[in-house]
């Protein structure tokens, strides 16, 4: 006797937000990393696109949308020092980077050694 077997397509049960929002959130639960990076792909491809064209499109959107990270500004780091952004960009000519060069500006207004780091 042959086994019977049907078609499966995860595609069928991301169709909605909340099913997507279920998937993700099972996958989460699991701890799977391989599983985690699955189902975000098969999100993405059911929203009709790709996990790294998502990725680029939802940095590019907030890359635009942001303007304190700017060569020559003092912003505030994530870790509360005030920082003054030596170099850096967020959109070069080899494409989407986020990678910056800061000194701590210390009160009596002296800078700090130079550091390096992904933005925030």
């Amino acid at each position: 006797m042959a086994l019977e077997t049907i078609r499966f397509d995860i595609q069928d049960f991301l169709k909605t937000p909340e099913e997507q929002a279920g998937m993700l959130e099972a996958a989460l639960e699991d701890g799977d990393p391989e599983l985690i990076a699955t189902i975000i792909d098969e999100i993405a491809r059911a929203r009709g696109t790709t996990m790294v064209e998502q990725w680029v499109k939802d940095m590019t959107e907030e890359v635009l949308g942001k303007s304190s990270m700017e060569v020559g500004k003092t912003v505030r780091h994530p870790d509360g020092r005030n920082v003054l952004i030596v170099s850096g960009q967020y959109w070069g000519t080899h494409g989407l980077s986020n990678f910056w060069h800061w000194k701590e500006v210390r009160e009596d207004g002296t800078y700090g050694p130079e550091e390096s780091g992904y933005g925030w």
